[in-house]
Parts: structure tokens; C-alpha cells; sequence
């Protein structure tokens, strides 16, 4: 919206607004549903700003007009300014309380906005009215994904899909959540699905080549000559990850190699150097103060006891947690979490109710607070103990707070996943994430941040050694019975002979590459 007209809508906003003159009502009521759907239109043609000046003229006209509070509100959202879509989202959802789609565009913009508990409740609204609705099941599926709940997410998903069949967003979060699980079966036949309906897309691609190589789609080399890319750094760079993994598939080291080093210098000109090294140096910094710092970590927690054990898997990405983690969750007395985020939203909380800035770390928070922290977990968590003995969190981002989450949370333990050091930068420099994660981009650096996060388990590992075990993703592959015991025993779970799950084999990744990264890294030990 151009300047002059901001100032001219500021100006008559100052002032009642006026209605134009009817002598029919009908006729009023017609012009301002032909004026809502000319703005619909517009929306839906991607013209915002001018959809946007037809509903902010409608709702000075008539404040309580519900169909433009919707509308200027999906308007603003599809512009990504959801702090402002969920303004008239709101106002919208006061005059229709009952409207099941203002709920879920409600909900979406809430997730836009990392606020997965409001877009939850505004999703259980409108599963409420509209408890068969494809869209609400979706966006619901959306939520479980933030939360990297992948179990409910795959039911949600995969409900959405019997409703609707040809639905792509289902079949893409069966796709993604079957994925997450292990169930690489699955995730094939519903990418597979995909195809059969000429549904070729980046994404679907994407999806393919996270499939292990004895799951790979036998034309993936026609797809990819099939697609079309959009003229963005952002998909050129994901496209050329596409590349090479579809290259290391085939077995092409070499080209694969070549792919994955453009892919990854194309990745870090988006996300821009300095912010690789300003991330780098933020873990030194904190890695450093706790060297100095040497009873950090140290004091027990005073809360009372959960009654459950929070068993914090942790390693860099890569490493082995989900395998671990997976392989554990085959004893009865263990709730698998995920990349679960609830500790991170405690922390934040408590520096909320204190009155503290939010984005603080950890070690800033006073004393006098860290209780809290464990009160406010349990509470989020709402962990039914009668059923489960642990709770697994595998969030690689936890290790900068690992060290204090010992000071807040009663019965805390870790395990650390260990790898061959070539194998876990091979594979991290291979993979395109979707956030954070830039010191990957660049492989010397990369080998860096694996140096630095070996010192974080050095100093967890001598400062509380009793609730610290490590283990090597190799054994893990290797002796998936005794890794299970080992894991069993230090959970302080009694033995259990259940049947172990398939884990796959990524070990020796590296190999063919080698030669390679000889040239172009600094290794650590």
C-alpha cells in the first residue's frame, strides 16, 4: 500500500465513517457482497494490496462485517504478516464463533508465529464443527509437525487422505511423517501415489531423495529432467541437493560430489557467511563461560520427584539419535518424544512470568527461577507416569542448555551419540535443512562445530559422569541387542526381550568420498 494512501486511510479512520446512501437495503447488502467477492478474487489472483484496500474501505463502512474481517485477514497471511492476519482473524472469529475455516486460518497464522498451544486450540474449535474437514486435519497435521509429535501426525494425515485421496498435502504429510518414523515402505508407496497423479513438484522430489537407496524411485532421473524450477536461490539451491543425492544414489561419487559442493556454496549465499561465523562464534562463547565456569551444571534440582526419568538423547545431527532413540522405545516402559520442544517452551515461560527478556540464556536465568523451570515442564509435558518410566527428547539444539536442564529438571539423564567423525560431516554436508544448521554449509566448518560440541559432552561427562552415558552409532548397528541393554539398564528400566526394530545402515558414508574431503576440510579428532 502506498504511502499517500496510508496517510489518507489514517485520515478518515479519525473520522465516522460513512455509509453510502441505499433506498433499498437489498441493494446495500449486494454492493458490499460484490465489493467482498471482487476482493476475493483479487486475493485469489495473488493482487493483495489491492484486495486489501477493497475490505479496509468495507470494514470502515461496516466494522462488524465478517466476511471482510475473514478476508483482509487471509489477505495478510498470505502476505506473511500474520501478526496483522491474526488481528482480524480474531475480530472475524467474534462475530462467527462457529466458522470453522476462520479457526483453521486462525490456526495456520498462529503457526506462522512458532505459537503451536493457540493454533492447537483453535484447531480442537473447529474440529468441533467440522469434525471431517480435509483442511482442518491438514493444518492439524501441520501443528503436530512443529510439535515433531510424528505419531499423531501420521494418523491426522493419513485421515485426510481417506477423505480425500487426491488431496496433495496429505499425501505429502503421510509422505513426511512416514519418513520421520522410519517407515520407509510407506513414504514410497504414497510418493509413488504422487506420481501415478503427474503431481511432480520440487517438493515431491525432495521427499524421494530422503529415501534410503533400496527405496529409490526407479525414473527419479526423468523426474528431475521433468521439473520445473522456479528462478529463486532458495529452490535452485534445493534442486541442486535434489541432484546429488539423486547422483550418490546412482552411485556417481563423483558428480554427486560436485552437486553437493555447488548445492552447499549456494545454501551459504543465501544464508550469508557471517552468520555462519556469528553462530560459530555464539557456541564458543557459551562454551567457554562454562570452562570457566566450572560448578555450572553441578547443583541438584530441590523440585520434587516427576515420578518419570527425562532421558535427553543428544548428539550433533546425524549422529544416531532417532536410531537410538528408536531402539530404546521398543521397551514397554518408554514414551518415545522426539525432537520434543516442551523444556525450551518451559524455560521460556519462566523467563516470562519473571518479567525477564525471553531470548536470554540459559545460564542468565537467576537461581531463584530454576525450580520453576521443572514445574512449568511437568506441566507442558502432562507425562501420564502410571503408563511410561521415560520420556526421550532427541532436540540436537539442547546441548548449548544440556549442562542446566541437570539444575532444573529432577531425574534428568543423557546419552550422547558418538560417530565417525568423516562419516557425521559427510552426512551433515549432504543434507539441506530447513533452518539454522549454517555451519554446514561449508565443511571445514563443519568440522568445527563437531569439535565444539565434543567439548560440550566432555565437560557433561565430568561433571555429573553418573548421569552420562555415551555411545557409538557403529555399536549401535552393529549390536543393536547389547546397545538396547546398556541404554535399558542406565534408564534405570528393568531388562526386557522384546523384539528389536530394523535400524537401518548408514555407516561408512564417507568412503567414496573421501578423497574429496581430504582436499577441501580440517579434521578433528
Amino acid at each position: 500500500m502506498g504511502r499517500s494512501l496510508r496517510k489518507r486511510n489514517l485520515k478518515s479512520s479519525t473520522l465516522p465513517p460513512k455509509k453510502p446512501s441505499f433506498a433499498n437495503p437489498a441493494e446495500e447488502l449486494r454492493a458490499a457482497q460484490q465489493q467482498l467477492q471482487e476482493a476475493e478474487t483479487l486475493r485469489q489472483k495473488k493482487f493483495f494490496d489491492k484486495a486489501e484496500v477493497i475490505c479496509s474501505h468495507l470494514i470502515r463502512q461496516y466494522p462488524d462485517y465478517y466476511g471482510a474481517l475473514h478476508t483482509l485477514g487471509l489477505i495478510y497471511a498470505d502476505k506473511g504478516q500474520h501478526q496483522r492476519a491474526v488481528q482480524f482473524l480474531v475480530q472475524a472469529a467474534i462475530q462467527h464463533p462457529r466458522s470453522w475455516i476462520t479457526q483453521t486460518a486462525l490456526a495456520g497464522s498462529y503457526l506462522n508465529l512458532d505459537s503451536e498451544d493457540l493454533a492447537a486450540q483453535a484447531l480442537e474449535r473447529a474440529v468441533t464443527i467440522k469434525p471431517d474437514s480435509p483442511e482442518v486435519l491438514i493444518t492439524l497435521g501441520e501443528v503436530y509437525e512443529s510439535l515433531r509429535d510424528y505419531e499423531p501426525m501420521l494418523t491426522v494425515y493419513k485421515k485426510a487422505l481417506e477423505l480425500e485421496p487426491d488431496r496433495v498435502e496429505a499425501a505429502w504429510g503421510v509422505s513426511k511423517a512416514c519418513i520421520e518414523l522410519g517407515d520407509f515402505s510407506q513414504a514410497s508407496s504414497v510418493l509413488s501415489s504422487l506420481i501415478d497423479l503427474k503431481h511432480n513438484s520440487l517438493a515431491l522430489l525432495e521427499n524421494l531423495t530422503q529415501l534410503p537407496a533400496s527405496f529409490a524411485c526407479e525414473n527419479l532421473d526423468s523426474l528431475i529432467k521433468s521439473v520445473h524450477i522456479r528462478d529463486v536461490a532458495e529452490s535452485q539451491a534445493s534442486f541442486l541437493f535434489v541432484q546429488a543425492r539423486a547422483s550418490a544414489i546412482n552411485g556417481n561419487s563423483e558428480k554427486a560430489w560436485k552437486l553437493f559442493s555447488e548445492a552447499n556454496r549456494a545454501k551459504l549465499k543465501i544464508l550469508g557467511e557471517n552468520n555462519l561465523e556469528s553462530s560459530l562464534t555464539s557456541y564458543k562463547q557459551r562454551l567457554n563461560w562454562l570452562q570457566d565456569n566450572t560448578n555450572a551444571g553441578r547443583r541438584e534440582p530441590e523440585s520434587k520427584d516427576p515420578g518419570f526419568t527425562s532421558l535427553f538423547i543428544l548428539g550433533p545431527s546425524r549422529s544416531g539419535k532417532t536410531t537410538a532413540e528408536k531402539l530404546l522405545s521398543s521397551h514397554s516402559g518408554v514414551l518415545r518424544g522426539y525432537e520434543n520442544p516442551t523444556i525450551s517452551k518451559a524455560i521460556k515461560q519462566t523467563f516470562m512470568d519473571a518479567g525477564l527478556l525471553s531470548w536470554q540464556q540459559t545460564a542468565n536465568l537467576p537461581y531463584y527461577l530454576r525450580d520453576h523451570v521443572s514445574e512449568n515442564y511437568i506441566e507442558l509435558l502432562n507425562f501420564d507416569a502410571s503408563k511410561y518410566s521415560v520420556f526421550t527428547n532427541t532436540s540436537p539444539g539442547l546441548i548449548w542448555d544440556a549442562i542446566f536442564l541437570n539444575e532444573f529438571i529432577t531425574g534428568a539423564k543423557y546419552i550422547f551419540l558418538d560417530r565417525n567423525v568423516d562419516d557425521l560431516a559427510m552426512d551433515i554436508f549432504m543434507k539441506n535443512y530447513r533452518r539454522g544448521h549454517t555451519y554446514s554449509y561449508k565443511l571445514e566448518k563443519t568440522y568445527e562445530f563437531i569439535g565444539l560440541y565434543k567439548q560440550m559432552v566432555e565437560i557433561m561427562e565430568s561433571r555429573i559422569p553418573e548421569k552420562v552415558l555415551i555411545l557409538n552409532y557403529d555399536d549401535l548397528i552393529k549390536s543393536p541387542r547389547e546397545c538396547f541393554d546398556r541404554m535399558v539398564a542406565f534408564a534405570g528400566l528393568d531388562r526386557q526381550d522384546c523384539e528389536l526394530p530394523e535400524l537401518g545402515d548408514n555407516r561408512g558414508v564417507s568412503a567414496q568420498y573421501r578423497k574429496y574431503m581430504d582436499q577441501t576440510s580440517n579434521r578433528v579428532s
